[in-house]
């Protein structure tokens, strides 16, 4: 009776175990590890943005459903003819590029758990050529202003400081036409010793027409008058690398010619240089730094004398108040 209990104890044992998997004897599938899950790149969201942006893509959103840490690999796989646009880094969440040529770039990121890869995802990045409106809204109403305070020196080592305001006043007449006036003020002092060297007034006078405006001429601060023969259309807008005449200007014993130029001056700014030669012995050029809708942010301005055995270059510059 009791090698029968005995036997009955250790067949219930064995039956036991073998119900937990001990003895080796069940499938031991409830021991296998997690199967991986793909992870799931995200290249970001389209972007539209004018040339010689800095584009910063972002693909952090990408994800890895059994939670494990990614790995980044991005390629331009389209971009325009020209560019030379390269992702840096390429193996970042959020590389960057720049955007050279206009056209679109598209870019391509798969993401890596450690045992696969996802699948491609895509994003578009469309740049544009900026245009630039010349002038600000509101700048040829009565009573608009500018003012600059600039500093600078010359190349015979001379040192200065200066304000220079730009105000238009009421509608006149100007060489028998209508025109919208705006005069400039500049005052130069000595850098070193802050003395007064110099005190102009003058005052340039365009046509009242917004979709034709014209440069007519100006009176300098000696009374002169200078009028325009020939006298060009200045645009309303304009892309960088764009220029143009406003005319050529004469008083009784001077003749000037003032040209203007749009060129890149990065960060979505450009310089819109007004330049001007005259038939005595000097020539200059000022230069507005403008946003995308006129508005001028800085100005340089450069004024050269021409001396019998050399130039003297004056350079002044700074920032709109």
């Amino acid at each position: 009776m009791f090698t029968r209990c005995k036997l009955l104890i250790a067949a219930t044992v064995v039956v036991l175990l073998s119900a937990c998997g001990s003895g080796g004897g069940g499938d031991g599938s409830s021991n296998s590890p997690a199967s991986n899950t793909k992870p799931v790149a995200k290249a970001g969201i389209a972007q539209n943005v004018i040339t010689g942006t800095l584009v910063t893509l972002n693909g952090s959103a990408s994800s890895d459903a059994n939670g494990d840490l990614l790995t980044y690999s991005w390629t331009l796989t389209s971009k325009p003819a020209g560019s030379g646009a390269t992702l840096i880094p390429a193996t970042s969440a959020t590389p960057t590029f720049t955007a050279d040529v206009a056209g679109s770039y598209v870019a391509t990121l798969v993401v890596n758990d450690g045992q696969v890869d996802s699948d491609p995802s895509t994003v578009t990045v469309t740049a544009a050529v900026p245009t630039f409106q010349l002038f600000p809204s509101g700048h040829f109403s009565d009573g608009y202003k500018e003012t600059y305070q600039l500093s600078g020196s010359d190349t015979a080592g001379g040192t200065y400081t200066a304000t220079l305001s730009q105000t238009t006043q009421a509608q006149t007449t100007f060489n028998g036409q209508q025109a919208i006036p705006v005069q400039l003020i500049i005052d130069v002092k000595d850098g070193k010793t802050g003395d007064p060297i110099l005190l102009r007034t003058s005052t340039g006078y365009f046509t009242t027409d917004n979709g034709n405006r014209k440069y007519l001429g100006y009176i300098d601060s000696t009374g002169a008058t200078f009028i325009g023969a020939p006298i060009s259309s200045i645009p309303q807008v304009a892309t960088n690398g764009f220029s143009g005449a406003l005319g050529s200007y004469t008083s009784s014993s001077t003749g000037v010619t003032i040209i203007w130029q749009l060129t890149d001056a990065n960060n979505g700014l450009a310089d819109l240089a007004v330049s001007w030669t005259t038939t005595k012995q000097w020539s200059g050029e000022v230069i507005y730094t403008i946003d995308q809708s006129g508005n001028r942010k800085a100005l340089t301005m450069i004024v050269i004398i021409h001396l019998t055995d050399s130039d003297l270059s004056i350079t002044l510059s700074g920032n709109k108040q």
